[in-house]
């Protein structure tokens, strides 16, 4: 649950997130909320991309999480009121999210649920952020690394990799790229991949090499059909890292 607020100290407008403690009716430290140590330590860096963490209080029964407003909503919002209007706005938003990731994996979180609703704008126009960690793993290793590999389910299912699908062990910083290719996707088409199949034919879909017939349209720009083939590939050992993903031309020519 959120609520938007205004800080007596400063007068600064904030949103406020609840989190119920793990343990009904017990004084729990905030740092046992794995959401809240994860989120903290992402923030450690102060990364543009990753909404910012201010403050944490709380009660017997819960924590909460004061957090930067983000006036614009959630991406999904945007692109239902027509924002993303090109490719052009699709690259923006994208490299926004590419940033956000790429802060979440240096430090070592995989975000394990990437989806516009998870992703919050400051406003018309404005920047990208990643959010909700409440599915976030911290690992070891980082992608340029050896780390162990993740087994629990995560993500929701329209952006979830194959390997997690399939409930395979996976390595979370390379599902999280197919997640990535998922909303790319959506940016530029305005609709999922896999828009042609029911929900309970998608994971099958998915699984089966179905993104072999995704529908890239004529008009679609060559470089963005090449960095989806590069996300939106069913094979997590050869799918893009986010590293490699920052230095694509599409990306970088902007």
């Amino acid at each position: 649950m959120g609520y938007h607020a205004t800080r007596s100290d400063s007068a600064e407008e904030v949103a406020i997130k609840t989190v119920r403690k793990p343990v009904h009716g017990v004084s729990v430290c905030y740092e046992d909320v794995e959401e809240i140590d994860v989120w903290r330590h992402v923030h450690k860096g102060s990364p543009d991309n990753v909404v910012s963490l201010l403050d944490v209080k709380q009660s017997p029964t819960y924590v909460f999480v004061i957090m930067e407003l983000m006036r614009g909503g959630d991406l999904s919002r945007a692109m239902r009121q027509g924002e993303v209007r090109d490719e052009r706005d699709a690259w923006r938003l994208f490299s926004h999210l590419i940033a956000g990731v790429s802060a979440c994996h240096g430090a070592g979180v995989c975000h394990r649920d990437l989806k516009p609703l998870n992703l919050l704008i400051t406003g018309r126009g404005g920047t990208l952020k990643v959010a909700d960690f409440g599915l976030s793993t911290r690992l070891a290793g980082t992608p340029d690394a050896s780390c162990a590999l993740l087994s629990s389910p995560a993500c929701t299912p329209d952006y979830a990799a194959p390997e997690v699908l399939r409930g395979l062990n996976n390595d979370g910083y390379k599902a999280d790229m197919w997640s990535c290719g998922v909303i790319l996707y959506e940016l530029l088409m305005g609709h999922l991949p896999f828009v042609k199949y029911t929900q309970g034919r998608l994971s099958a879909a998915i699984v089966a090499r179905y993104n072999d017939r995704v529908y890239y349209p004529p008009c679609m720009a060559g470089g963005a059909k090449d960095l989806l083939f590069r996300l939106l590939d069913t094979d997590p050992t050869t799918r893009w890292s986010v590293h490699q993903v920052r230095e694509h031309p599409w990306l970088q020519g902007g």
